[in-house]
């Protein structure tokens, strides 16, 4: 076995309070992660700070594969990785992962036409509307699938209104 000899090794004081290191996710810059020292353990962000300063929290950015210290891009509020139509801040606002696509409904609006929904449509995804009578209890029953679109983005459905029932509730899923 072949061993190399070190010249030297320089050690900086390290201050209290203070843990210097590489992020949790394997991340190649040495940052500092102030008061959260942890000695004999993983380098960690305190929860509830936000480094870059653009309204997403670190240890949320670190969890979904963002960085912690960039404001911009993909790594940014207005980032969408997952090319789903919905931002990070949307993104983490509905407890979503930034790196997958969701479905979520971004409005419900009801005209003497119809129901309009409108949700965040993935490419080459199609996605099934079911609906109920009441709101916590029944069968969901199969109302429409909706076909796959070319590309992703916000896209609107319109579901006719049924003059037999008072009130319908609907849910979309994605299949």
């Amino acid at each position: 076995a072949s061993q190399t000899i070190a010249d030297g090794v320089d050690l900086l004081v390290q201050l209290p309070e203070l843990a210097e290191g590489r992020f949790p996710d394997g991340h190649t810059v040495i940052v500092r992660f102030p008061h959260a020292a942890s000695p004999g353990e993983a380098n960690r962000l305190p929860t509830g700070t936000d480094a870059d300063q653009d309204s997403l929290p670190d240890d949320w950015e670190l969890s979904h594969g963002l960085n912690p210290q960039v404001a911009t891009g993909a790594d940014g509020p207005e980032g969408d990785p997952d090319n789903d139509g919905l931002s990070n801040r949307l993104e983490h606002a509905f407890g979503a992962a930034p790196q997958a696509p969701d479905l979520v409904v971004t409005s419900l609006t009801v005209t003497a036409d119809g129901v309009h929904l409108t949700y965040n449509a993935i490419a080459g995804r199609t996605y099934a509307v079911e609906e109920r009578d009441a709101f916590d209890s029944g069968q969901w029953r199969h109302r429409t699938n909706l076909l796959p679109l070319p590309g992703s983005g916000i896209a609107t459905v319109k579901i006719s209104l049924s003059a037999d029932a008072p009130s319908r509730y609907y849910r979309m899923r994605l299949e």
